[in-house]
């Protein structure tokens, strides 16, 4: 017992009294022992005076100590109260029980009764201490609770709400009783639930803390935006782990994100053309005047820009379509024209130009302001999508003949079968599944490549020679297939592209070379080279081989080169064909970037 503790001990024989009393208090530490002999004054000292723990006496002449236990119980129902007697019986002690007696211990002849009476006073108020501290925490848990503006809840793993603060049934309209019979998912709009479902779910697989923004519906109807913060958090009150959380009220975040929003667009617009430099031309198209720093911007001295007209920083060809822009300004009060913008480099920027021709108050043009913006990340944008246009378009032409064979074919043979009955339409039915399968599998390389595209993941060192290992294993070639390959470095790549790069690359060389290729893969100072026995790439088909479609495999449709492709550029890696040294094809993939040396030196065949 860390902490002193009073006892009052009520004693009709003051002898044996004071002999309590000490060897209480010499067997344990910080223990103050208070003697009465009178059950009265003993009354009357509990209400005036503190004491941790009660023990008395059963047999003395004013009251037995069951009397007297229900006169403490009435002034202080949690004050401990140990029966110590000397008249022990089965009956006593189940009578005390019953009346709620804290603890029983029967006088002996020894010291022995005062260790243990000793350690039963000390349980008593320890039980007591600690009951106390838990109200206090619960009423302190309570209180914040009460006072906090957000919504708390602790849900179940079943999804039943354990605890909830007041603010919940504030703000959502139902009474406790209802929200007790209700699923957490019941608050939040219909197209929200399977959402918050998620999250519920996944504090409790995740064992982490998830944030999620949603709208609850109130029992009036009414929808409220709330971002609410879910965590674990393992409680007596449920055998599982549950979910508890903080709901926040973000209708006033979400109202100013809005406004800042359309502050934003409104400056953004206001401002459109003017993040590069505007300038001011007379009403004839020269210089006037420019923004700070235009002159560093591009390129020009100040002397040089002053007094030149603005069709003179244009390429060749381009000046009339400067002069019609002007034109046409002061014809409609404004215009707008995309043309290059040339340095003294002769460098041609993409500039989109916004003129606006300014008037005096009889309408007379007084000059030409005008907004200049540099383009060319939108130019880049847009060449990309045309290549990629291209590059799909090609694809698809590829694709659609050779789906179309298999179909015909289909087609051809169910007539066929249709035609000739129950005779020989087996045959027909094996070709029509050749056909469909050949169609399948097309469908699957479609797939392939476009799922492929020009993504790729988080790029981290990935070992080279296990891939090529793993993956030449994985084709389960047959026959006299070898390969062979040099010690390869760990290179910089997302670990799945890679490995698909080189299981197409390893697959080509086996589909063209046969059963008896070799194949060697050996490392370059910023890549690495496939290469093959095979009959190679004709120079003729070189440069078109990794286009969709083009494929000199029986049965091929040309999409694993073209993956090569797509992974290799998304990479930001080249890959080409030449010959390889036995005469076969040798693809290189270069641009790629080493992180160490792998230490495998082994060759593998």
């Amino acid at each position: 017992m860390t902490h002193p503790l009073t006892v009052l001990h009520v004693e009709d024989d003051p002898a044996f009294a004071e002999l309590a009393a000490s060897a209480l208090e010499h067997e344990v530490e910080g223990i103050d022992v208070v003697s009465e002999t009178d059950v009265e004054r003993a009354l009357s000292r509990i209400e005036d005076e503190a004491f941790d723990c009660v023990v008395s006496d059963y047999d003395m002449p004013k009251m037995d100590g069951l009397s007297l236990l229900a006169a403490v119980r009435e002034r202080d129902p949690s004050l401990p109260f140990i029966l110590f007697t000397g008249k022990g019986s089965e009956e006593i002690a189940s009578e005390a029980i019953s009346a709620g007696v804290t603890d029983y211990v029967q006088k002996g002849g020894g010291l022995e009764q005062y260790a243990i009476l000793g350690k039963r006073i000390e349980n008593a108020v320890s039980g007591r201490r600690a009951l106390a501290d838990l109200e206090r925490e619960r009423e302190f848990v309570d209180a914040a609770l009460a006072g906090l503006t957000d919504v708390f809840y602790v849900v179940d793993a079943t999804g039943s709400f354990l605890r909830w603060n007041d603010r919940l049934s504030e703000v959502t309209g139902y009474t406790d009783e209802e929200i007790r019979e209700m699923r957490p998912v019941e608050f939040f709009a219909p197209e929200e639930r399977e959402t918050v479902a998620a999250a519920s779910e996944a504090v409790l697989a995740d064992d982490e803390t998830v944030v999620v923004e949603s709208v609850i519906e109130t029992k009036d109807g009414e929808r409220l935006p709330y971002e609410f913060t879910g965590a674990p958090i393992e409680t007596d009150l449920a055998e599982d782990t549950c979910v508890c959380g903080i709901g926040r009220d973000i209708t006033a975040s979400k109202r100013t994100e809005r406004e800042l929003r359309e502050q934003t667009a409104f400056v953004e617009g206001g401002l459109e053309g003017v993040i590069d430099f505007y300038y001011l031309l007379d009403p004839n198209g020269f210089i006037r005047d420019w923004s700070e720093g235009t002159p560093e911007l591009v390129g020009y001295d100040p002397e040089e820009l002053r007094g030149a007209h603005a069709s003179a920083f244009v390429p060749e060809g381009s000046e009339e379509e400067v002069m019609e822009t002007l034109v046409r300004a002061v014809e409609e009060g404004r215009a707008r024209v995309e043309v290059p913008f040339v340095t003294p480099d002769g460098v041609e920027t993409p500039y989109e130009f916004t003129v606006v021709v300014v008037r005096d108050d009889d309408g007379e043009v007084t000059g030409i302001c005008g907004l200049a913006r540099d383009v060319s990340e939108r130019y880049e944008r847009e060449r990309t999508l045309r290549r990629e246009r291209d590059r799909l378009a090609a694809f698809a032409s590829a694709v659609s003949h050779d789906l179309r064979n298999p179909l015909t074919v289909a087609q051809g043979h169910l007539e066929l079968a249709r035609a000739s009955g129950d005779d020989g339409s087996d045959e027909h039915f094996e070709a029509i599944d050749r056909a469909l399968s050949r169609m399948e599998t097309l469908v699957d390389h479609v797939l392939a490549l476009a799922k492929e595209g020009r993504a790729v993941g988080e790029t981290e060192p990935v070992a080279l020679g296990p891939i090529v290992d793993d993956t030449w294993r994985s084709l389960g070639t047959r026959g006299e297939a070898t390969l062979e390959r040099d010690e390869l470095p760990t290179i910089v790549a997302d670990d799945a592209r890679l490995r698909q790069l080189v299981e197409n690359l390893l697959r080509n060389a086996v589909d063209h070379g046969g059963e008896s290729v070799h194949v060697e893969v050996s490392a370059l100072d910023d890549g690495f080279a496939i290469a093959d026995d095979g009959p190679g790439v004709p120079p003729s088909e070189r440069e078109r081989v990794f286009d969709a479609g083009v494929s000199n495999a029986d049965g091929g449709i040309g999409i694993g080169l073209a993956i090569v492709e797509e992974i290799a550029e998304a990479h930001g890696w080249s890959v080409s064909v030449a010959e390889s040294a036995a005469g076969g094809a040798r693809f290189t993939v270069t641009g790629v970037k080493r992180t160490h040396v792998a230490a495998d030196r082994n060759r593998v065949r």
